[in-house]
């Protein structure tokens, strides 16, 4: 890859500089205690299972992982994660959905995902997430190497300002999270958005984040991508989805531009 090119690197927010982990977890948790579920739940699934599958395709959105969810529970013949583990994990979990989801679920889905998205944005969730111990040091690198620095994530920029440092914010080119676009990812709308803002093309882009979501954004985009193994994404779906170039962490992609 020639970094020479490269003009931003956009960045996803969770799984690149937060560990959002445990909030995704009791997100779902109480998303569903109001239908009923959140004891089966907490018994059915463990945090880095629901994690995981929240980097695969459709099921990165609320509603789809809330129906994965719902479906597993009611399945017997399938862990979620021996799915995880697979390279179709995608296609065995929209079986399993199309098998699962009611009528009544459907007719619900929406207050739980409302419910979902009013814990994950309170101010008391914070607690629940974390900045991994590298990200300040790799935002900090980029000013030495001269290439914008920016983040584009499907999550609310209210839940940025409430964990992300202030020093790191800062030093941002570029924040954009869902509210500033009409089509989420896997559209690359945002990362499009971001170059119009900063008057760069978008193919001088590097979009990193450590979603199946990311890559096929940047591809929509028509920029580069990174996959980023800190976060939800297991190398197995990541590397399925050929993604121009694979990190460890945000810091080793930082280097990259350093060395």
């Amino acid at each position: 890859m020639n970094f020479e090119d490269i003009k931003l690197v956009l960045l996803d927010v969770d799984g690149v500089l937060r560990d959002c982990s445990k909030l995704t977890y009791e997100s779902h948790s109480i998303a569903l205690e109001s239908y009923g579920l959140g004891a089966d739940f907490r018994k059915s699934f463990g945090v880095e299972e629901i994690w995981h599958t929240k980097a695969i395709g459709k099921y990165n959105s609320r509603s789809d992982s809330l129906k994965a969810a719902i479906s597993l529970m009611r399945d017997t013949t399938n862990t979620l994660n021996d799915i995880l583990q697979k390279s179709d994990a995608e296609h065995i979990l929209d079986q399993i959905v199309k098998k699962g989801i009611t009528a009544d679920d459907e007719a619900h889905m929406l207050a739980m995902c409302d419910i979902y998205y009013d814990f994950f944005n309170l101010s008391s969730s914070k607690e629940l997430t974390s900045i991994y111990p590298w990200a300040e040091e790799a935002i900090e690198m980029f000013s030495d190497t001269g290439v914008e620095v920016g983040v584009f994530t499907n999550s609310a920029k209210l839940s940025l300002k409430r964990d992300l440092p202030r020093s790191m914010l800062n030093a941002f080119d570029v924040v954009l999270g869902i509210g500033d676009v009409s089509d989420p990812k896997p559209s690359g709308e945002g990362i499009r958005k971001a170059a119009s803002l900063l008057g760069i093309k978008t193919r001088e882009i590097l979009y990193a984040g450590d979603s199946t979501v990311d890559i096929d954004a940047a591809r929509d985009a028509g920029s580069l991508s990174a996959a980023i193994l800190s976060g939800s994404g297991l190398k197995i779906h990541l590397e399925n989805k050929k993604p121009d170039i694979i990190y460890n962490n945000v810091l080793e992609l930082s280097k990259s531009f350093t060395a």
